[in-house]
């Protein structure tokens, strides 16, 4: 089994990918993604989304799959900006990935250590061949 760095309703980040839980609509299955194909992440306040770009699942009015997260099941709670991880994949130029977090700061220190170990097993592999 994979060890699992960080897990809470929402995600589980292993030590070599990313689980988006409740991904796919309308069936909730999951999507994971090799942390080595991550390009970048970030918040929506850092992407500077308002409301309107985060929807509770599916696709906003913004380039962002959403999916299911705490805005569905609350839709009424305010809106933290902070709690939404979206993420940058290689390969797909114009859909991120959007999910809720439970503590976005300890994601993100965790992925950005994963992610750096990933590159740097990456790198390694490919000096020696």
């Amino acid at each position: 089994m994979r060890k699992v760095l960080y897990e809470d309703k929402w995600i589980r980040i292993g030590q070599d990918y990313i689980e988006l839980k409740y991904y796919y609509f309308p069936i909730g299955t999951t999507k994971i993604i090799p942390l080595s194909l991550i390009k970048t992440f970030y918040n929506a306040q850092d992407a500077k989304l308002n409301w309107l770009g985060v929807k509770g699942w599916g696709m906003g009015l913004s380039n962002i799959w959403w999916s299911w997260g705490r805005r569905t099941q609350l839709p009424l709670i305010p809106w933290d900006p902070t709690s939404q991880l979206i993420i940058e994949v290689e390969g797909h130029q114009y859909i991120r990935c959007g999910c809720t977090v439970a503590d976005y700061q300890k994601v993100k220190s965790i992925l950005d250590e994963a992610i750096s170990r990933t590159r740097e097993v990456s790198s390694q592999i490919f000096q020696t061949e």
